[in-house]
């Protein structure tokens, strides 16, 4: 049996070994023994993939925290509540500054006072900012766009911008900047017909490397189907939740889903699918991991061919969503609904 002696005498590499298969509340454990556990425990390897939970006690002391020694590391910090206006820049120079720190989310914050070229900086050296709902202004918008759009290296990976408002950002920046990204978040960001056509236009090129898009809640019935279904191809997760599909643009989702695309997670809610041949809705969704189809005038044969085809069938699918559809579900069958929800990580019904 291993005591704390035979520990502390194996050589450092193999000591942070052992001490990263523990989980974070086990290391917690670990540097309460004794002194010298403490000293291995607090090693900031160890902590390094812990994600920093900022709460607004935490916001005064942030500096000192950060000094500890096992946060020397941490590579992600959140902020679980605002951060006021006025305190906005000294908060995120502390963070941000740091080497370490690749991924930050300030959430709900308010960032209109904060110096454009500070949120450029983010950009730059980060690898994930979530920046919704931080009432951010035109001129913090071109900063973090034209650093995008910059030919000077970029880390940013991730963008999270959804509820603040684009509607100003000119369309060919927007199009420049979203092929720098692996994720990109604008939902429900007043975004113009002109600059979801460009944007768009953008994502179907084939130096593209976006594979997750939300647009949520904004107006997309302008852009052409061959022009959304050449733009799902490379997409593996796509959020079109409330965009307001023409009955064409719906036809051209269904049949690149048809197709070999790679798509695996899509929300089509709050759009019209009644028109979709049941077989073709069935075929398609049945191919995905996870679908949201909620509120979606979905007809009784279109629900009974997919649950059908779940409860009988090996299909991908792990996780489905039918609420908001009763027309759809009220007649269904108990024992199919049970089967198929057998079948599922999760099934949600709604009115069921």
């Amino acid at each position: 049996k291993m005591n704390i002696c035979h520990l502390s005498c194996l050589p450092a590499e193999l000591r942070l070994k052992i001490l990263s298969l523990l989980s974070h509340h086990e290391l917690k454990m670990v540097v309460r023994v004794s002194r010298r556990w403490r000293e291995m425990g607090e090693d900031p390897v160890l902590w390094r993939r812990l994600r920093l939970v900022v709460s607004s006690r935490t916001q005064t002391v942030i500096e000192q925290v950060l000094r500890t020694r096992r946060l020397q590391g941490v590579r992600s910090v959140k902020f679980a509540s605002p951060v006021a206006a006025g305190q906005a820049e000294e908060m995120i120079g502390l963070v941000g500054g740091r080497e370490s720190v690749m991924e930050l989310d300030i959430t709900s914050s308010k960032l209109s006072k904060v110096q454009p070229d500070t949120l450029g900086s983010l950009v730059r050296e980060l690898e994930v900012v979530v920046l919704t709902n931080c009432r951010l202004t035109l001129p913090q918008l071109n900063n973090i766009f034209n650093v995008l759009s910059e030919d000077k290296p970029c880390k940013l990976q991730e963008l999270y911008i959804g509820t603040n408002d684009l509607h100003t950002l000119p369309p060919t920046l927007l199009a420049r900047s979203v092929n720098k990204l692996s994720i990109l978040h604008c939902d429900n960001t007043y975004l113009l017909d002109s600059q979801v056509d460009t944007l768009f236009l953008a994502i179907s090129q084939e130096n593209s490397k976006l594979k997750e898009l939300n647009i949520l809640s904004n107006d997309l019935s302008s852009v052409s189907p061959t022009l959304i279904s050449t733009s799902l191809i490379s997409l593996v997760t796509v959020n079109l939740w409330g965009t307001i599909l023409t009955s064409d643009q719906v036809d051209a989702v269904f049949t690149v889903l048809a197709k070999d695309c790679k798509v695996t997670n899509l929300n089509l809610s709050n759009n019209d699918l009644s028109k979709i041949l049941p077989s073709s809705l069935s075929s398609c969704i049945s191919r995905l991991t996870r679908a949201e189809l909620c509120h979606c005038n979905l007809v009784p044969m279109q629900a009974t061919m997919l649950l059908t085809n779940v409860a009988t069938q090996d299909c991908k699918l792990a996780r489905l969503d039918l609420s908001g559809n009763p027309a759809a579900l009220q007649q269904l069958p108990q024992q199919l609904l049970d089967r198929a929800r057998g079948r599922l990580d999760s099934l949600e019904l709604g009115y069921c």
